[in-house]
């Protein structure tokens, strides 16, 4: 709809977080004043709710209140449960840090089960035959076993693995220093035998410049990833070493080289894994597309991916998905940052393609893993570099006493047309109100001065139930309240306008599901502002 006349803008948010999509978006609202911004520059600290409305993160707890050490790095968290032989299964939280591995004790802290190992080494668990095989890429370390009671190398004469996974009633396994391309699986049902009948050894393309980074089990399929220069990816199908359903190696595709194990994650009915150079794929969309860069899940931030992260440092990032909530958290590190210093939420559902991203700087995390908590909730974990492992999503909105600060951005809008001159005169926000907060709302016309009001609040005097007297957000949890603000002389006219919400304050939630604007066209003009 052409703005000729004064008009009250209602936005809501088509996409998330996007470096690549230009700084402007030029569409106009319908004829009810609608209008679909389909991507933000700035989503931080947030996730998405089912309608794209960006809401705060939530804060931590910390699992344990002794660390294991103020500043140990821990790089590993497996949540372990045993089956046993009864009805009754038992759990082991477990954390690698500076080479020695951890159990927990059962009363919210960690004991040392396994130390002397190398402080380097990138980990990876996985349990088959209720042991959990725990093993590291450290050249000369051998993969260790644990059974909630003992803790010992891997035994029979395992190969010196760095990573593996469970396929076929086998443990499958690679990374051996000597021998970078050779994939190797244990006994039926024996993890602890690696020479006898059915177990064996498959080369997958030896010698070319690339070696085996990783393996998942997917759709029937042991999938086999190699990089990190290449880069290929292979099929492994069949059941047994031989007969009429022998493995057999299948090649799917090459060009994109896969970075690490702990960078492979389910999602959906689909496979995803990061590559080498930061760009994070699927299989669905590369067996539909190969290596075309419209394919990429991380398409509309593939710059940042490429540019701003330590790319030397991608074999320690890690990838795990929540189901529960539809996104997958890749914990990286920064361009010059030796730690995993930021978190990248991929949100997945609906079928959006793209995905949504959002990018977390709230954590600094070394690693991450679903684990569940003494509610029965599998809630995910995270991490950190003091010796201390977090459960994440609390409701606090704090992470270690220190506020999150939210900051969402949209691009510069110019409503249809940026021939036409316009006034800004109010604005709003639909929220859905948690506390008496003050909610910082920004607008820039064209290149000029951000403009910046306080004036908004989650609610007040208006809103109902007056959740902000009663101070719950459950007595709010179906409000919604658009809260407004006339603008005065400070609104500014432009042909485009760059709109920014943000909450800081510590202990504070904000969910916003719309913006809304009243804005009138002033006339045509060819100056440059």
């Amino acid at each position: 709809m052409a703005l000729t006349k004064s008009i009250w803008v209602t936005h809501t948010f088509g996409g998330g977080w996007a470096t690549d999509f230009g700084p402007s978006f030029y569409g106009a609202p319908d004829a009810q004043g609608k209008l679909v911004v389909p991507f933000l520059q700035t989503a931080q600290n947030c996730f998405f709710e089912l309608d794209g409305g960006p809401h705060k993160v939530g804060g931590t707890t910390a699992f344990n209140a002794t660390p294991t050490g103020a500043s140990d790095n821990i790089t590993g968290l497996f949540d372990y449960w045993r089956m046993g032989t009864t009805a009754v299964s038992t759990q082991k939280r477990l954390a690698f840090s500076n080479g020695v591995l951890y159990a927990d004790d059962g009363a919210g802290g960690f004991t040392a089960i396994k130390s002397g190992l190398s402080a380097t080494g990138v980990p990876c668990f996985s349990v088959f035959d209720d042991i959990c095989i725990f093993s590291t890429d450290t050249v000369g370390e051998v993969p260790q076993s644990y059974n909630q009671t003992t803790e010992a190398n891997l035994a029979g004469s395992p190969p010196p693995f760095a990573f593996s996974c469970k396929h076929k009633n086998k443990v499958f396994a690679a990374g051996r220093p000597s021998l970078p391309s050779r994939l190797y699986y244990c006994v039926d049902n024996d993890p602890e035998d690696w020479t006898g009948a059915g177990s064996g050894s498959i080369d997958i393309d030896p010698d070319d410049g690339d070696r085996i980074v990783g393996l998942a089990s997917h759709k029937d399929n042991l999938w086999v990833f190699k990089g990190p220069y290449h880069g290929s990816i292979h099929r492994i199908t069949g059941s047994s070493p031989s007969g009429a359903d022998a493995f057999a190696r299948v090649p799917f595709i090459e060009g994109i080289p896969a970075i690490g194990h702990n960078t492979l994650f389910k999602f959906g009915d689909d496979l995803g894994f990061m590559s080498s150079s930061g760009t994070v794929h699927s299989l669905n969309a590369t067996a539909q597309y190969g290596d075309f860069t419209q394919s990429y899940l991380s398409l509309p931030i593939d710059t940042y991916m490429r540019t701003e992260l330590n790319l030397s440092r991608l074999k320690y990032a890690t990838a795990v998905n929540d189901p529960t909530r539809g996104h997958v958290l890749f914990t990286l590190p920064s361009a010059g940052v030796t730690d995993n210093n930021t978190i990248l939420c991929m949100d997945y559902r609906n079928g959006i393609q793209p995905p949504r991203w959002s990018k977390w700087t709230a954590f600094s995390f070394g690693a991450l893993a679903m684990m569940r908590n003494a509610s029965g909730v599998n809630i995910m974990h995270g991490g950190g570099y003091d010796g201390t492992v977090y459960a994440m999503h609390a409701s606090t909105r704090t992470h270690k006493a220190a506020s999150i600060s939210m900051d969402v951005k949209l691009p510069a809008l110019t409503y249809g047309n940026e021939l036409i001159t316009k006034t800004l005169e109010a604005a709003a926000l639909g929220i859905k109100p948690y506390n008496a907060n003050a909610v910082t709302l920004a607008w820039q016309a064209d290149n000029n001065t951000e403009q910046t009001s306080t004036t908004i609040t989650q609610g007040g005097s208006s809103a109902l139930l007056d959740v902000m007297v009663l101070d719950s957000a459950s007595l709010g949890s179906n409000v919604f309240v658009p809260r407004f603000t006339t603008l005065g002389e400070t609104g500014g006219d432009g042909r485009s306008f760059t709109w920014r919400f943000a909450d800081n304050i510590i202990g504070s939630d904000l969910e916003v599901h719309n913006l809304g604007a009243k804005i009138t066209p002033t006339g045509e003009s060819l100056e440059n502002s």
